[in-house]
Formats: C-alpha cells, structure tokens, sequence
C-alpha cells in the first residue's frame, strides 16, 4: 500500500518537474528574447547618434 503510494507520488513528482522544465524553458527563452531586443535598440540607438 505505502509502496503504490510512493509510487504514484513519483510519477506525480516527475510530471511537475517535467511542466516546471518547460515553463523555465520558455521562460529563458522570453529573457533571452527581450535581452536581444534591448541589445539591438541600444546598438541601433548609437549607430543613429553616429550617422547625425
């Protein structure tokens, strides 16, 4: 009985942390984006002070 428990406890356990995984995953992924973005708009920025 303890044994199932335990059991079904695990796999529960596995599918969160699998969920959490993704949801990190995309997480970094829209940090990562958003990091780019500002590193490009900056970049961008300078080169428009250089031109004029």
């Amino acid at each position: 009985m303890l044994q199932k428990r335990s059991k079904i406890a695990v796999q529960n356990f596995r599918l969160k942390t699998k969920r959490e995984q993704k949801f990190g995953m995309a997480l970094l992924y829209l940090i990562s984006i958003l990091v780019a973005s500002g590193i490009l708009i900056v970049l961008l920025s300078t080169l428009g002070e250089l031109q004029f």
